[in-house]
């Protein structure tokens, strides 16, 4: 250390300057080069992982993942008016969120946009970040339907909300009692049900609603449902009106109550119309459903040692899953356009359901089969008579139970059919799983699921995919594993165990909610914004009425040969039709000639019209509009009118081989004009519903 004051020099800790004595100041430390270094060192690297940090988070490395903007995985799609759009669907985001690590879930909404397609994600933004290991939610489109929490709201303030279904949207009047309950202006129905998507076939007729609206005298109000049966039939009668009772199974609320009516609850009444009231019935009523002459259309006079119907019209109705699959039992059948195909191989549309071996008689005739329905667990099954009769050998079925002119095959296989497991409110379930009823493995996985509401009635239908084979050799010794034991042949051992066991999920329940005849209703007072296709839809029913003018008359269809029983059907040129069945009544033994003659009146709509190539029409009719005025027909399949379905008309000399089914209609006209029949063409004009085994209606005026 130098001494300034003279200059001397000192060791650098001195702080007395040894020549002259003067006081030394702290030398200044000298600028550290590598502590520069250093610090320069350190700043480069914080701005090199800076960047690192930037460019790993803008990679998604770290910090979450973005959610992608759907334009950026837009596909050419085609939405429901059938123009072409750029749409995203919901499983291409869904594979571009897996593939950056991310878990989904999708959430189905209604709209107008077709189904399958990206409607956005719940909870979040596209372009938002979110954390690895979230899951995203994915909101789908379920096409058009009637949203969930629809009900109970006023009209008004769900018009806009429908009328971006962009299917036709069509208000109605329901009439009510209690407006405290049900206040006017709000929506207590619809169709479809609320929850439940607009089916594909019924896009063009799109929605209905129901508008609560005061009721008088003239109507049927919807809030009789849940009333005694007792005091509305009285109401009804002191009106003018016939009421018939019929049995009908219900959830736990309507039980020994008003459960459903005929006409629907909440439609307007004609002067002196004839009404059926359905009470309420569970488990514990059964084989009253099975014995109610009402019910079962059959007299159980003398039939002590034999006391059960084969069949019931108590499960007639729509039941459907929580997923929305449907089926629709209507006359005791199977409706084929109401029912999502479980097989479409196994499944018999045209026969009747039938709980025991009621094939050549009304009635269960053997007292030593394993048919539920006999048994006291509340739960029995349905299944079409066909499988109870049906085999095949070299690819072609036969029929036990049908008369042949040749030896039927010996040989050949049974194949698994359609098996409905009906289970009213209040079965015994636990007695069906200690009988061995329901198979181990699908007990197992029905443990997992969330457990079916007992206070519901519901039916379980047999899923032929969940069987390792679903068919079985044929002969005259062996029996049928797919039914159950009929006391004859084999032993209970030798059938298959139910597949799948109950669970909400694989529950088809019933559809409680009132479903009025919708089109005959009159229209609500609502102030509805246009959907996306009501011009469409308007210009569609211009063409309609103008084809259902070539086609409006009055027809007949002579169903038998000796004259006991025919078919009136008139045609109107707006597509809606009425018509009855006419029968003889030979009870008192007397000719069919002078015999009283019972009218069973009906009405319905057919709901489509387009020409074919066969200068013909084809017609489409809607099931829901069916209905009998008054006493209700059991149908059998020669009528030809219901399941109301696929119908024609062709002009006189159409050849039959250029028919639809031309089949269906040669059957018909054999029953009174053979010689047209075994033709090649039928020199009247024909119309006929190729859903029956026989149909062929001709033009006739009543003489």
């Amino acid at each position: 250390m130098i001494c300034p004051k003279c200059h001397a020099s000192n060791a650098e800790d001195s702080k007395f300057c040894t020549s002259c004595g003067a006081q030394l100041s702290a030398a200044q430390p000298r600028t550290n080069k590598r502590l520069i270094i250093i610090l320069t060192a350190v700043l480069a690297a914080l701005i090199i992982a800076g960047v690192a940090l930037f460019v790993t988070y803008r990679m998604e490395v770290w910090g979450g993942k973005t959610l992608p903007d759907a334009s950026s995985i837009a596909q050419e799609t085609t939405d429901v008016s059938g123009k072409k759009k750029s749409a995203v669907k919901a499983k291409d985001v869904i594979k571009a969120l897996e593939e950056k690590g991310l878990a989904t879930k999708t959430a189905q909404v209604f709209s107008g946009e077709e189904s399958g397609t990206f409607l956005g994600y719940q909870g979040a933004q596209a372009g938002e970040r979110v954390k690895t290991g979230q899951t995203v939610v994915i909101r789908e489109s379920a096409g058009p339907g009637v949203p969930k929490n629809t009900l109970g709201q006023q009209a008004q303030k769900v018009t806009q909300m429908l009328a971006d279904m962009n299917v036709p949207v069509h208000y109605k009047k329901i009439y009510v009692s209690d407006t405290k309950k049900n206040p006017e202006g709000s929506v207590v129905a619809t169709l479809p049900e609320a929850g439940q998507a607009v089916v594909k076939d019924a896009k063009d007729t799109g929605i209905y609603v129901g508008v609560a609206t005061k009721a008088d005298d003239n109507a049927l109000p919807l809030d009789v449902m849940g009333k005694s049966v007792d005091e509305v039939k009285s109401q009804l009668e002191s009106q003018g009106h016939s009421v018939t009772v019929k049995k009908h199974f219900s959830s736990k609320a309507y039980v020994g109550k008003v459960s459903g009516a005929s006409p629907e609850p909440g439609s307007e009444l004609s002067a002196g119309e004839d009404v059926v009231l359905y009470q309420g019935i569970d488990a514990s009523q059964t084989k009253e459903a099975f014995t109610d002459t009402n019910t079962t259309g059959y007299s159980l006079e003398n039939m002590a040692d034999v006391p059960l119907a084969g069949s019931t019209s108590a499960t007639d109705g729509r039941w459907c899953t929580n997923a929305g699959k449907c089926i629709t039992i209507s006359n005791q059948r199977l409706v084929k356009n109401g029912a999502d195909d479980n097989n479409s191989d196994s499944s018999s549309y045209d026969n009747k359901l039938i709980a025991c071996d009621s094939i050549q008689q009304p009635f269960c005739s053997s007292s030593k089969a394993d048919y539920l329905v006999e048994q006291n667990y509340g739960a029995f099954e349905l299944m079409p008579y066909d499988s109870m009769t049906s085999y095949w050998s070299d690819g072609t079925k036969y029929s036990l139970g049908a008369v042949s002119a040749m030896p039927l095959p010996t040989s050949g296989e049974y194949r698994m059919q359609d098996l409905f497991l009906v289970v009213p409110t209040g079965s015994d379930l636990k007695g069906l799983e200690s009988k061995g009823y329901f198979d181990k493995d699908a007990l197992t996985e029905a443990a997992k699921q969330k457990a079916v509401d007992t206070d519901r009635p519901f039916i379980l239908w047999r899923d032929p995919s969940q069987y390792k084979t679903t068919t079985a050799p044929y002969g005259p010794d062996k029996a049928n594993p797919f039914v159950p034991f009929d006391g004859r042949t084999g032993s209970t051992a030798d059938t298959v165990k139910m597949k799948p066991a109950p669970s909400d999920e694989n529950a088809y329940y019933l559809v409680e909610s009132s479903e009025p005849d919708w089109q005959n209703l009159p229209d609500a007072d609502v102030n509805a914004p246009e959907s996306g296709t009501s011009k469409k839809a308007d210009s569609s029913s211009a063409v309609d009425t103008s084809l259902f003018k070539q086609i409006a008359n009055q027809y007949r269809f002579f169903s038998t040969g000796e004259g006991s029983q025919w078919v009136g059907l008139t045609v109107k040129d707006d597509g809606t039709f009425t018509g009855e069945v006419n029968e003889a009544d030979v009870s008192s033994g007397g000719p069919i000639a002078t015999a009283p003659r019972v009218s069973y009146p009906f009405h319905g709509k057919f709901s489509s019209i387009k020409a074919n190539s066969a200068n013909g029409y084809d017609m489409e009719c809607d099931a829901s509009s069916f209905g009998w005025d008054g006493n209700e027909y059991q149908y059998t399949d020669s009528i030809g009118i219901a399941p109301c379905g696929t119908w024609h008309w062709y002009p006189a000399n159409t050849p039959f081989s250029s028919m639809a089914s031309g089949t269906v209609v040669q059957e018909g006209l054999s029953i009174n004009f053979t010689t047209e029949a075994a033709g090649t063409s039928s020199s009247n004009v024909l119309l006929y519903d190729e859903s029956a085994k026989a149909s062929a209606f001709i033009p006739y005026t009543q003489q």
